[in-house]
């Protein structure tokens, strides 16, 4: 069985729900996921998140789960938004994608999809984790 990262790129993971739960700073790593339940959309968590004053400190950035209702979802609204706001996050250097526990998805049910992008919006990037390969699509990496 597996659990959700507690440290990510030598940094403590710390979730991220709403304004004030995580001190945004090089020092630590917030996730955003949601759970099965939550009638909330991944997306919407990250889009929060996002909207931080400190959002461009951050170095560090855990996704976790993005399935909410439907477990063939994929993570593809996370990854358009990332891609869309790359200029919030200058100083991205390490991300993980799809930071699921054996409790909320089996590591072979997990649907990804095309990250291509991030090597090309995040100049600064040097670690990237993923869990799950289904549907998972590198592209070409060249950083």
């Amino acid at each position: 069985m597996f659990g959700n990262l507690t440290t990510f790129a030598g940094r403590p993971v710390k979730d991220f729900v709403k304004s004030g739960d995580v001190a945004l700073s090089p020092k630590v790593c917030p996730r955003v996921r949601v759970s099965w339940d939550s009638g909330e959309e991944c997306a919407d968590v990250l889009a929060r998140l996002l909207d931080e004053a400190e959002i461009g400190t951050i170095e560090a950035l855990v996704i976790g789960s993005w399935v909410s209702e439907d477990s063939e979802q994929t993570p593809h609204e996370v990854v358009e938004l990332l891609v869309s706001s790359a200029d919030r996050l200058p100083n991205l250097k390490a991300l993980f994608f799809g930071d699921f526990s054996g409790e909320e998805n089996e590591v072979s049910w997990i649907n990804q999809g095309d990250v291509s992008a991030f090597w090309s919006i995040f100049p600064k990037l040097e670690e990237f984790g993923a869990r799950g390969g289904n549907g998972l699509r590198l592209g070409k990496i060249n950083h």
